[in-house]
Formats: structure tokens, C-alpha cells, sequence
């Protein structure tokens, strides 16, 4: 089972996304609202992934992503943003983020984002 947490305020948001991720009968999706939450859940346990939805130009995100690090670096990390590609490279360069997700993600971003997520553990 791979457990994937989604670290947002709005749920809503996300309904046909992570509709299309609990389509694999493997995933299961959690919410929690605050990056705190995050945080002390990530101490706890190693999700597969989790997922951060970040506000417009919010970079305090990679400060979250290399909290999340030093407390559990097993778990890998995509973020929802609308920062520029170039300028989130650069933000997250050397942090291993797994993707950048647009806002409002869909059913296609659920399929790449697993497609990722599968190829990474392969690895392992």
C-alpha cells in the first residue's frame, strides 16, 4: 500500500485528482491542513509521498520541503504551484522534489504523478 499525503487547506480542490490516484487500488490518499501536521505525521511514519499545495509565489514551501527532510528524508515530495518553472528549479534545486504540479491538478496529473512515483520505488 502506498500512502499518499495531501498537505492542504482546500480539499475541494483536489477531488477529481486524488478521485483518479484512489482509482489504484494500492494508494490511499490522506489530507491534513497545516504543514505543522505534515511535519509531526512525516516523524511518525514515511507516506510514499506527500503532496504540498502552495499559495501563488509562496516560497516558504522549500523551507517546508527541507523541514520535512531533516525529519524523514524517505518521503518523497511534490508541490502544487504556479511559481515559474525556471524559478522553481532554482528554489528547489538539490531538494529532490519529485514534481511540480499545477494548481487545481486533474485526473492526468494523477496518472503522471503515479507514473513517477512507480518508477522512483523501482529503483529502491
Amino acid at each position: 500500500m502506498l500512502s499518499i499525503v495531501l498537505v492542504t487547506p482546500e480539499q475541494k480542490n483536489f477531488l477529481e485528482f486524488v478521485k483518479q490516484l484512489e482509482q489504484n487500488p494500492q494508494i490511499q490518499v490522506r489530507f491534513v491542513k497545516t504543514r505543522a501536521e505534515a511535519i509531526k505525521m512525516a516523524s511518525a511514519a514515511t507516506p510514499a509521498l506527500m503532496i504540498l499545495d502552495a499559495h501563488p509565489d509562496d516560497i516558504s514551501v522549500f523551507q517546508t520541503v527541507r523541514d520535512l527532510i531533516m525529519v524523514n528524508a524517505g518521503i518523497s515530495i511534490a508541490i502544487v504551484s504556479q511559481i515559474p518553472e525556471k524559478e522553481f528549479e532554482a528554489a528547489g534545486e538539490g531538494l529532490g522534489i519529485l514534481a511540480q504540479l499545477k494548481p487545481n491538478p486533474g485526473r492526468s496529473d494523477a496518472q503522471i504523478l503515479i507514473s513517477k512515483l512507480k518508477m522512483l520505488k523501482t529503483l529502491f
